[in-house]
């Protein structure tokens, strides 16, 4: 099959990671994370993979290298379903929630998830079980001066405040994600009339959100929700 030696470079991008403690009993739950910046010569073989509404999502994008880094994501998001679904990764049919999230159309009850920060990429997957996943990277980023009471709540400020200088962008990021992963759980993003500040103290029945070990440098968040 054409690009089968490119698809297989992708796929040996992933690393598994390692199932919270506390999320061990979701069924069939991977993580996974891969560095896609090596990948880039794939980039034309994964275009063939895109149907025509992912084609679209590159094509308004004005940067050569945005669109080659959305097409890596989109080629490596169908290489690794197909891994699950058993199928050919241009087979996939993807719809869209109404606020937008991703699924797949016929998928046999398999959920995903995914999320980027850079030419990293991160996506995990379940078995019936609605998913939100959010990855950042530590360096470089720096702690806004101020609009944090937006979406932390007075107790998050207070608590990030009394931390060391150092301390506080990887502190914020922790929140950051875990609020990001519940929001797209919930397939409204910032559209959701949510209370973002207090989001995590107002979960709603049967969600959890956990960290995720990423390694150093990175801070991971996964959000399920179980019946």
């Amino acid at each position: 099959m054409t690009g089968t030696a490119e698809f297989s470079k992708v796929w040996n991008a992933f690393r598994p990671l390692p199932v919270p403690a506390v999320l061990r009993a979701v069924p069939g739950l991977g993580i996974w994370l891969a560095d896609l910046g090596p990948c880039q010569a794939a980039a034309t073989e994964l275009a063939r993979l895109l149907d025509a509404t992912e084609r679209a999502e590159v094509d308004r994008l004005r940067q050569p290298a945005d669109r080659v880094g959305l097409v890596l994501r989109r080629g490596a998001r169908r290489i690794c379903l197909a891994r699950y679904l058993g199928c050919a990764p241009a087979d996939i049919r993807f719809e869209r929630g109404r606020f937008g999230k991703p699924a797949i159309a016929t998928g046999a009850g398999l959920k995903f998830n995914a999320s980027r920060s850079g030419a990293w990429f991160c996506i995990a997957v379940a078995r019936c079980v609605e998913l939100g996943l959010d990855l950042e990277r530590v360096s470089g980023f720096e702690l806004p001066e101020d609009g944090l009471e937006s979406v932390c709540s007075a107790a998050e400020c207070r608590a990030l405040a009394a931390l060391p200088e150092l301390q506080r962008a990887t502190a914020f990021l922790r929140l950051w994600t875990a609020k990001e992963a519940v929001l797209k759980l919930r397939g409204g993003g910032f559209r959701e009339p949510a209370d973002v500040s207090g989001l995590l103290q107002n979960l709603r029945p049967g969600e959890t959100v956990a960290a995720v070990d990423a390694g150093a440098g990175f801070v991971v968040h996964l959000a399920v929700a179980c019946a």
